[in-house]
């Protein structure tokens, strides 16, 4: 006997038919009752795909690492591709060395009745926590007068001497200011003058 004819259509078991437009290396999409080609862009675009990325440092181009990162990296562009470098990397690269930090900073005293008082004469600072740089010394009384002198006591040296009134006054001309981490400083009193309540500020870099 003669089979049946095979039914045209999409359905279970019927025979697919091309529509005008299928063409060489396309892929198939059913429209409506047939089958149609779409190229491989159209294809990209039908299932919401992009095309291959193309890397490199081009206009246009993804970039990709040549080596892998690390968490807080910087990137520089390398041979082909971009390349993870640390805060010290960066700074070697570009020819910088890393910034010192300092802070300015100051003591304030406050003696009411201020009495001659030779070396240590009244501590400022026990135990300097860190290096640091002498860079003013003020001192004023709100009557009468006195001789403040601000000493390294460890090392035994002046740094800065003013006569105290109730104008205030500062040393311009300071010394020894270099005062190292674990040293003592301490203002000594003298020529005391009926001073009273004496204000002491010293100002530092640290």
């Amino acid at each position: 006997g003669t089979a049946a004819p095979l039914a045209v259509g999409i359905s279970n078991n019927n025979v697919l038919q091309a529509d005008a437009n299928v063409a060489d290396d396309d892929f198939l999409r059913v429209a409506g009752t047939q089958i149609e080609g779409r190229t491989a862009a159209q294809t990209l675009g039908d299932i919401g795909a992009q095309a291959a990325l193309t890397f490199g440092k081009s206009s246009g181009n993804s970039i990709k690492s040549e080596a892998a990162l690390d968490t807080n990296d910087f990137l520089r562009v390398g041979t082909t591709h971009v390349v993870g470098r640390t805060n010290a990397e960066v700074l070697s690269d570009i020819g910088a060395a890393a910034a010192a930090h300092t802070h300015q900073d100051s003591y304030a005293m406050f003696i009411t009745a201020p009495a001659d008082k030779a070396s240590p004469g009244y501590v400022v600072d026990a135990r300097v926590a860190s290096a640091r740089t002498i860079t003013n010394f003020y001192a004023k009384t709100e009557s009468g007068s006195c001789v403040a002198t601000l000493r390294n006591i460890t090392d035994n040296v002046e740094i800065a001497s003013v006569t105290a009134n109730s104008t205030g006054a500062s040393d311009a001309s300071l010394l020894n200011t270099a005062v190292a981490e674990n040293e003592r400083i301490g203002v000594v009193i003298s020529s005391n003058s009926s001073g009273v309540d004496l204000q002491i500020v010293v100002e530092y870099t640290a």
